[in-house]
């Protein structure tokens, strides 16, 4: 049984070993492997368009021309090194390291800051931990470009997430 990678396993095992699994189950699976799956971000993304969801058309648009603005960052050494001063995740980096394109779609290729659309809880409370809080950070502040929101969604999350690491158990 499983679901995604997991339920991708269960099917595969049956398939080639059906004297030892005499059944599987998987929901989500991929099913044909790709090493540039462009469609499951596009997917991702128009969950942030959804209200149903706590997204809205100007989230989704807000990130975009947030990531469309790390790309052509990228192009300039004063662009990679506006990128650094930016992104905390970047500190201690020298511009240089954004010149690689293995460097940028590691800072990037899955986006500059968690985007939690499979692990959607809009009842949690930590920041930017639902898809709703996510389009809070990133359509709020009329003085922010979508490149500074992204970045303070990216800083806030990570900063969150130590602070949490640091927490003493109660």
């Amino acid at each position: 049984f499983g679901g995604s990678y997991p339920g991708m396993l269960a099917s595969f095992a049956r398939i080639k070993y059906p004297r030892l699994f005499f059944a599987s189950a998987s929901s989500s699976a991929p099913v044909q492997a790709k090493l540039d799956m462009t469609e499951y971000n596009d997917l991702v993304a128009d969950a942030y368009a959804l209200p149903s969801v706590g997204g809205s058309p100007a989230c989704k648009a807000a990130i975009a021309r947030g990531h469309a603005e790390v790309g052509r960052r990228f192009s300039s050494a004063s662009g990679r090194a506006s990128l650094v001063a930016l992104f905390s995740e970047l500190r201690g980096r020298q511009p240089s390291w954004l010149e690689s394109a293995a460097n940028q779609l590691r800072f990037s290729g899955g986006g500059v800051a968690p985007f939690p659309a499979q692990s959607n809880d809009p009842a949690c409370l930590s920041y930017g931990c639902s898809i709703g809080r996510v389009c809070d950070v990133v359509t709020s502040g009329e003085n922010r470009s979508s490149l500074e929101r992204l970045a303070g969604l990216a800083n806030g999350f990570y900063s969150a997430a130590e602070e949490e690491e640091a927490a003493p158990e109660a």
